[in-house]
C-alpha cells in the first residue's frame, strides 16, 4: 500500500455507499458483478470492496485484494489476525482471534487473568463505542491473600465484543490460540524480552518455573525455544466449545477460584461470576471538517487524559500552525497539563457523574492552555522531577485492527504489572493479573483511539499503545505527526524520536537519537532534559482516504522500538 502526502485537501466528504456489507454477505457472484456495474459505472475494481471469491466465508482466501490490516505487540498474534481478515472476518473477529492468540504467545501482558479496554467502530450502524473490561480489584481482599489479584476479565470482554459485532463463528476464532497452546510455539522476541525482565521472579515460583523455565532449570525460555501450555489449551478449548459461561459460572469457575486462593490470590466466586463488561459511548474530540477522534469513556483508563491532550493540540490548529522547532515543546506542555488535570479530576468524586465531553470543550481546553507560551516552559505544578532512570511501565500490550469495510477496533490490555502477581493458578495455565494500585498502576496506556468521519461514515485511523503514560503520550504524538498537517507518513511519524514529561513539571525526557538541534530547542525553552532509550510503543493503522473509499491508501505499522508486527494482504 502507499501513502499520499498533502492529506487534508483530499479529505472531503463523499457519498456513502449504503448496504455494502449486506450485499457482500448475501449476494452470489453474478449479482455482485451486476451491483459493481450499477454502482461503479462498469469500472471493475472501483474500490467498494465487493468480493468475487468462491472461497467460503471463514476460509483463508475468501477475501480477494486488500483485507485491511492489524498491528500487534506480538508477531504470532498479528499473523492470526491477518488470516481472520483474509477469511472474511470483521475487525472485531480479528480482534478476538488476536487477543486469544496473545493470551498464549504474550501471557506476560495479555493473559486470561487480565483485562483491557477497546474502542470499537461498526461500519453498518456507524456507532463508535467503548467496551470496558478492566481487571478490577476484588471488593474484599482476604487477610491471607499474599498477592491480591485482579478479576480475570478478558474472556468475557472479548466474548461481549464478538456477540455484538462479530461475523465468523466464535469457535473458529479460538482454534489458532488453542492449537498454539497445545502443540507449542516458538517463543517470540517480544515474549523473550519479558521473560528475561522477570527471570528471577519466574524461576522462584514453582507454577511459573514449570511452564516458562527451561527443562534443565538453567533459566527462562529463550527466543526460539518451544513453549507448550497444555493446561491453558484445555481452558481455551472449553471456552471455544462452550463460550464463557462455563469459565465464569460452571465447574471451571469454582476450580479457578480455588486455584487462585491456593497461590495467595484474592478472588471470590460471586464477584467472578457476576463480572460484566461495560458498554459506553466515547469521548469525542472534533477535528477539521466533521472528523472526530474517539477515546474510551472510562475514568478507570487514561482515555480522558489522551482526549484532553489531543484536544489541546487541535485547539485553533495549535500543533499544525506551530513552527517545527516548537512542536516537541508543545507536546510536553500539553501532556503535562492533561496529566495534571487528570490528577485533579481523579480525586473529585463528582466527576464520575459529569459529562466527560465537558473536559474537551473549547472552554475547558482554553483554560488548560491559558499559561502556555511557545517560547518558554511554564507550568504551575510542583517541580518534583530529578534526573534519574525513566519509570517505564512494560506491563501492558496493545493492538489496532481495521478491515476493508471500515470496521475498526483498537485495544489496550493490562495485567497491572508485568506477569501480574507472578503466579499461575494451578491446573489452569492462567497467569493472574495484579490488583490495580490506588496510584493508577496498570492504567497508564489504556487509551486506544480512533479517527472517523462523522458524515461520510469512514474510518481513517486506529491506534493503541503500551508503556504507561509515556505510551499514551507517544500514541498522541504519532497521531499528531501523521494527521495534524505535518505531512509525515505513518512510518516516519512512528519512528520519530519522542519527548515526554509527567504532571510534576520536572524532567523532560527525550529518546536517544533525537537530533541535537531539537534537544537544544527544548533546553532553550527552559526544559531540564534527559535521554532515555524508549518512550512507549505504538500500533497504528492509517488510511489516508478512509475506508470505504474508491482509492485505498493505507499504512499499517507496529512500533520499531518493540518486537511486534504489522500484517496485511492484498
Amino acid at each position: 500500500m502507499r501513502f499520499d502526502k498533502g492529506l487534508f485537501p483530499k479529505w472531503f466528504p463523499l457519498n456513502r455507499v449504503n448496504g455494502t456489507r449486506t450485499i457482500q454477505s448475501n449476494l452470489g457472484r453474478q449479482w455482485r458483478q451486476i451491483c459493481i456495474v450499477l454502482l461503479c459505472g462498469g469500472l471493475i475494481g472501483c474500490g467498494f470492496g465487493f468480493d468475487e471469491s468462491e472461497v467460503p466465508l471463514g476460509t483463508l482466501g475468501h477475501v480477494q485484494g486488500f483485507v485491511g490490516g492489524v498491528a500487534v505487540d506480538e508477531p504470532w498474534a498479528a499473523l492470526v489476525g491477518r488470516d481472520v481478515l483474509a477469511s472474511g472476518g470483521t475487525a472485531t473477529d480479528a480482534a478476538v482471534a488476536v487477543y486469544f492468540a496473545m493470551a498464549v504467545t504474550l501471557p506476560s501482558s495479555a493473559s486470561l487473568g487480565g483485562g483491557g479496554i477497546c474502542v470499537v467502530r461498526d461500519s453498518s450502524s456507524l456507532k463508535v463505542e467503548t467496551i470496558d473490561f478492566l481487571p478490577l480489584a476484588p471488593k474484599v481482599i482476604p487477610a491471607n491473600a499474599s498477592r491480591p489479584n485482579g478479576i480475570p476479565a478478558n474472556a468475557r470482554g472479548f466474548f461481549a465484543l464478538h456477540a455484538k459485532y462479530g461475523r465468523l463463528k466464535w469457535g473458529e476464532l479460538l482454534h489458532p490460540a488453542e492449537n498454539k497452546a497445545r502443540f507449542g510455539i516458538s517463543v517470540s522476541r517480544a515474549f523473550a524480552v519479558d521473560l528475561k525482565l522477570m527471570e528471577k521472579e519466574l524461576m522462584s515460583e514453582p507454577t511459573t518455573r514449570k511452564i516458562f523455565g527451561k527443562p534443565d532449570g538453567s533459566g527462562v525460555l529463550d527466543e526460539g525455544d518451544i513453549l507448550v501450555q497444555l493446561e491453558l489449551a484445555a481452558i481455551i478449548g472449553r471456552i471455544r466449545a462452550r463460550g464463557v459461561g462455563d469459565f465464569y459460572m460452571g465447574p471451571v469457575a469454582r476450580e479457578l477460584v480455588e486455584a487462585v486462593t491456593a497461590v495467595g490470590g484474592s478472588l471470590s466466586y460471586d464477584e467472578f461470576r457476576t463480572y460484566i463488561p461495560a458498554w459506553r459511548g466515547t469521548i469525542e474530540v472534533p477535528f477539521k471538517m466533521n472528523f472526530r477522534f474517539h477515546f474510551p469513556a472510562s475514568l478507570q483508563s487514561t482515555g480522558l487524559i489522551a482526549a484532553e491532550l489531543t484536544a489541546m493540540l487541535v485547539y485553533e490548529n495549535l500543533f499544525e500552525d506551530a513552527a517545527q522547532e516548537e512542536r516537541n515543546h508543545l507536546l510536553v506542555e500539553a501532556s503535562q497539563r492533561a496529566q495534571a488535570d487528570g490528577k485533579r479530576w481523579s480525586q473529585d468524586r463528582s466527576v464520575a457523574a459529569a459529562n466527560l465531553s465537558n473536559f474537551v470543550s473549547d472552554e475547558h481546553i482554553k483554560r488548560l492552555l491559558a499559561s502556555y507560551r511557545p517560547d518558554k516552559h511554564v507550568f504551575g505544578g510542583a517541580d518534583t522531577g530529578a534526573p534519574g532512570v525513566f519509570p517505564s511501565d512494560p506491563s501492558g500490550a496493545s493492538f489496532a485492527v481495521m478491515d476493508r469495510e471500515g470496521n475498526a477496533v483498537a485495544c489496550a490490555l493490562s495485567m497491572n504489572n508485568l506477569f501480574g502477581i507472578g503466579r499461575i493458578a494451578k491446573g489452569t495455565g492462567i497467569v493472574l493479573s495484579a490488583a490495580p494500585g490506588s496510584d493508577g498502576r496498570g492504567r497508564g496506556s489504556l487509551a486506544p483511539m480512533l479517527l472517523v468521519h462523522k458524515l461520510r461514515g469512514a474510518s481513517y485511523y486506529a491506534s493503541a499503545s503500551s508503556g504507561g503514560l509515556a505510551g499514551m503520550s507517544a500514541m498522541v504524538n504519532v497521531a499528531a505527526h501523521t494527521i495534524m498537517g505535518t505531512a509525515d507518513d505513518l512510518e516516519t511519524a512512528i519512528a520519530r524520536r519522542r519527548v515526554y514529561q509527567g504532571a510534576g513539571g520536572g524532567i523532560t525526557y527525550f529518546e536517544d537519537g533525537m537530533p541535537p538541534r531539537a534537544v537544544s530547542e527544548l533546553s532553550r525553552r527552559g526544559h531540564r532534559v534527559q535521554a532515555v532509550p524508549v518512550l512507549g510503543f505504538v500500533n497504528s493503522v492509517f488510511c489516508a482516504n478512509g475506508i470505504p473509499a474508491k482509492k485505498l491508501t493505507c499504512s499499517i505499522k507496529s512500533d520499531p522500538r518493540g518486537f511486534g508486527f504489522a500484517a496485511t494482504a492484498d
